[in-house]
C-alpha cells in the first residue's frame, strides 16, 4: 500500500496478538490515541488479529475490554479475527461455528494421537483442538482457567473431566459470544490497496480463492482451509512455514495489496506481507504488543516504540 496519509475513514489500525496481557493492551490503545487522536482513531477501522486467550494473567479482563470497545465505536468499525488460541477455548465449551451432521468433531482427531489433550466424551463431539487447548500446558491455557477462577486439573488426574462444566459455567453470556462470533478473516478494498488479514496467514501453495470463501463461510469442515490434509487443523489459522509469505495469486491480482497476521512469534513488517507479533504473548523488553496504522506504515509498541517502514 502506498505510504501517504490517508482520511479518517480510510485509515486501518492492525492490533496483533494480546494472549490475556490487558495492562499492555490498555497501554497501546493509549499510545494509539496520542499518536492519532481521538477523533481519527474511532474513524478508524480496528482490526485486532486474533489469540486474546492464554498465556497473560487475564483472559477474562481482555475479553470485557475488547467487548466494551466494540460498543462504544460504530458499528462494523471494529473487527476481531480468530487465532488459533480462541478457535481451542470456543471448541472446547462448545462455541464453534456450526458445522453439518456429516462432518464429524471426534473425527478431528488422528488415530495415533493417544496422550496430550482433554480425553473425556462430548455430546456432539469436539474438535481436536479444543482437546489439545483443554491439556493446558501446549496452549499455556491454564492461565485463562485462572483468569476465570476455575482450578486447573492435569488432562491425567482426577477431576478434569469437570473442567469444560466448570468453565463454561464461568464465562459469561457476552464472553461466550464473543468468541462464538469471531471472524476468520477480513478482506476489503481501500482507496490506498486491498487490505486480507488472517491470523497466520494463507497457504500460498494452494489457491487463493477457495480459502478466503471457506474463511468467510467460517466453514472448519472446508479442506480448502486444511493443514496438509489435516482436518483437525486450520491452516489459515495455526500453521506457520506454510502461511508465512505472501499468497502469489493476492499480488498478483491486487499489486497493492498487503496480508497482515500475528501469531508468529516475531514482527516482519514487509511491503505486502506483514506479521505483527513481536510479543509473541510474552511482553517484554523489545517484545511489546503492537498495532500497525494504514496506510502510513507505522507500528506502535505498547514500550513507546514508534517506528514507520517504508
Amino acid at each position: 500500500p502506498g505510504t501517504g496519509a490517508a482520511t479518517a475513514s480510510e485509515r486501518v489500525v492492525c492490533i496483533g496478538d494480546v494472549h490475556g496481557n490487558l495492562s499492555e493492551l490498555r497501554t497501546l490503545w493509549k499510545g494509539l490515541t496520542r499518536r492519532l487522536g481521538e477523533d481519527a482513531l474511532r474513524a478508524a477501522t480496528c482490526i485486532f488479529l486474533g489469540d486474546y486467550c492464554d498465556r497473560g494473567p487475564d483472559t477474562k479482563g481482555v475479553l470485557e475490554w475488547l467487548i466494551k470497545l466494540a460498543e462504544r465505536r460504530a458499528p462494523c468499525s471494529t473487527r476481531f479475527l480468530a487465532g488459533n488460541h480462541d478457535f481451542g477455548l470456543a471448541a472446547f465449551v462448545g462455541a464453534l461455528p456450526g458445522v453439518g451432521p456429516a462432518f464429524n468433531l471426534d473425527e478431528t482427531q488422528q488415530p495415533h494421537y493417544t496422550s496430550g489433550f482433554w480425553p473425556h466424551a462430548v455430546p456432539g463431539g469436539m474438535h481436536y483442538q479444543g482437546r489439545r487447548w483443554a491439556e493446558g500446558h501446549v496452549y499455556n491455557s491454564a492461565a485463562t482457567f485462572a483468569s476465570y477462577d476455575v482450578s486447573f486439573v492435569d488432562v491425567g488426574a482426577a477431576g478434569s473431566e469437570g473442567l469444560r462444566d466448570a468453565l463454561r459455567a464461568a464465562l459469561p453470556e457476552s464472553h461466550l459470544t464473543f468468541i462464538q462470533n469471531l471472524d476468520w478473516v477480513v478482506d476489503k478494498t481501500y482507496p490506498w490497496g486491498r487490505l486480507v488479514a488472517v491470523h497466520a496467514g494463507l497457504q500460498t501453495e494452494q489457491p487463493l480463492r477457495p480459502q478466503l470463501d471457506a474463511l468467510a463461510r467460517r466453514d472448519l469442515a472446508d479442506p480448502a482451509l486444511f493443514s496438509d490434509g489435516d482436518r483437525g487443523r486450520l491452516a489459515p489459522l495455526c500453521d506457520r512455514r506454510t502461511v508465512r509469505g505472501m499468497h502469489p495469486e493476492l499480488a498478483a491480482a491486487s499489486p497493492t495489496a498487503v496480508l497482515v497476521s500475528g501469531h508468529h512469534g516475531f514482527a516482519d513488517i514487509g511491503t505486502e506481507r506483514v506479521i505483527l507479533d513481536a510479543s509473541g504473548g510474552r511482553p517484554g523488553p523489545g517484545q511489546p504488543l503492537q498495532a500497525l496504522i494504514l496506510p502510513e506504515r507505522c507500528v506502535l509498541g505498547s514500550d513507546g516504540s514508534v517506528r514507520t517502514f517504508g
